[in-house]
Protein backbone atom coordinates (compact mmCIF):
# COMPACT_ATOMS: atom_id res chain seq x y z
CA UNK A 1 0.00 0.00 0.00
CA UNK A 2 0.98 3.48 -0.76
CA UNK A 3 1.99 5.44 2.14
CA UNK A 4 1.04 9.01 2.43
CA UNK A 5 4.55 10.50 2.20
CA UNK A 6 4.36 8.38 -1.24
CA UNK A 7 1.37 9.50 -2.71
CA UNK A 8 2.10 13.01 -1.78
CA UNK A 9 5.43 12.60 -3.45
CA UNK A 10 3.64 10.70 -6.98
CA UNK A 11 1.15 13.94 -6.82
CA UNK A 12 3.76 16.26 -6.88
CA UNK A 13 5.72 14.76 -9.31
CA UNK A 14 2.60 14.14 -11.93
CA UNK A 15 1.59 17.79 -11.48
CA UNK A 16 5.68 18.93 -12.33
CA UNK A 17 5.19 16.37 -15.22
CA UNK A 18 2.34 18.18 -16.21
CA UNK A 19 3.47 21.50 -15.95
CA UNK A 20 6.65 20.74 -17.75
CA UNK A 21 4.18 19.31 -20.73
CA UNK A 22 2.04 22.39 -20.76
CA UNK A 23 5.18 24.59 -20.81
CA UNK A 24 5.97 22.54 -23.99
CA UNK A 25 2.94 22.94 -25.65
CA UNK A 26 2.30 27.11 -25.09
CA UNK A 27 6.01 27.12 -26.66
CA UNK A 28 6.36 24.61 -28.74
CA UNK A 29 8.19 25.20 -32.12
CA UNK A 30 9.34 23.46 -35.31
CA UNK A 31 10.81 20.60 -36.01
CA UNK A 32 9.61 19.65 -32.12
CA UNK A 33 5.93 20.40 -32.30
CA UNK A 34 5.45 17.92 -34.84
CA UNK A 35 8.58 15.43 -33.36
CA UNK A 36 6.79 15.15 -29.55
CA UNK A 37 4.02 12.77 -28.62
CA UNK A 38 1.93 11.35 -26.13
CA UNK A 39 -0.73 8.40 -25.92
CA UNK A 40 -3.47 7.03 -23.70
CA UNK A 41 -4.46 3.52 -24.03
CA UNK A 42 -6.63 1.64 -21.95
CA UNK A 43 -5.43 -1.92 -21.95
CA UNK A 44 -6.98 -5.01 -19.93
CA UNK A 45 -4.30 -6.96 -18.17
CA UNK A 46 -3.82 -9.15 -15.01
CA UNK A 47 -1.35 -8.17 -12.09
CA UNK A 48 1.48 -10.17 -13.82
CA UNK A 49 0.94 -8.52 -17.22
CA UNK A 50 1.27 -5.13 -15.91
CA UNK A 51 4.93 -6.22 -14.42
CA UNK A 52 5.54 -7.61 -17.49
CA UNK A 53 4.58 -4.79 -19.40
CA UNK A 54 6.46 -2.27 -16.85
CA UNK A 55 9.59 -4.19 -17.45
CA UNK A 56 9.56 -4.01 -21.39
CA UNK A 57 8.10 -0.11 -21.14
CA UNK A 58 11.46 0.73 -19.00
CA UNK A 59 13.45 -1.65 -21.22
CA UNK A 60 12.69 0.54 -24.10
CA UNK A 61 13.42 3.79 -22.31
CA UNK A 62 16.74 2.38 -20.44
CA UNK A 63 17.45 1.07 -24.41
CA UNK A 64 17.31 4.70 -25.81
CA UNK A 65 18.83 6.74 -22.17
CA UNK A 66 22.32 4.28 -22.63
CA UNK A 67 22.72 4.24 -26.09
CA UNK A 68 25.89 5.89 -27.77
CA UNK A 69 24.87 9.49 -28.64
CA UNK A 70 26.22 10.27 -32.13
CA UNK A 71 29.24 12.41 -31.95
CA UNK A 72 27.77 14.37 -34.96
CA UNK A 73 27.54 17.73 -33.06
CA UNK A 74 24.15 17.95 -34.57
CA UNK A 75 22.86 21.23 -32.61
CA UNK A 76 19.42 19.55 -32.82
CA UNK A 77 20.03 16.99 -30.14
CA UNK A 78 18.14 18.33 -27.11
CA UNK A 79 17.27 16.26 -23.44
CA UNK A 80 13.41 14.61 -23.93
CA UNK A 81 11.66 13.83 -20.75
CA UNK A 82 9.74 10.73 -21.33
CA UNK A 83 7.64 9.05 -18.60
CA UNK A 84 4.89 6.48 -18.24
CA UNK A 85 2.32 5.43 -16.33
CA UNK A 86 0.13 2.47 -15.63
CA UNK A 87 -2.14 1.80 -12.79
CA UNK A 88 -5.50 0.19 -12.71
CA UNK A 89 -8.36 2.12 -13.54
CA UNK A 90 -11.75 2.50 -14.91
CA UNK A 91 -12.49 4.08 -18.46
Amino acid sequence: MMTEVTARWARGNAVARAGRAQKFVQNAVAPWDDAAFAGHYWLRLTPAELVEFGNEIDALMLRWRRREIPGDGDPGRRPVLAFARAFPSQP
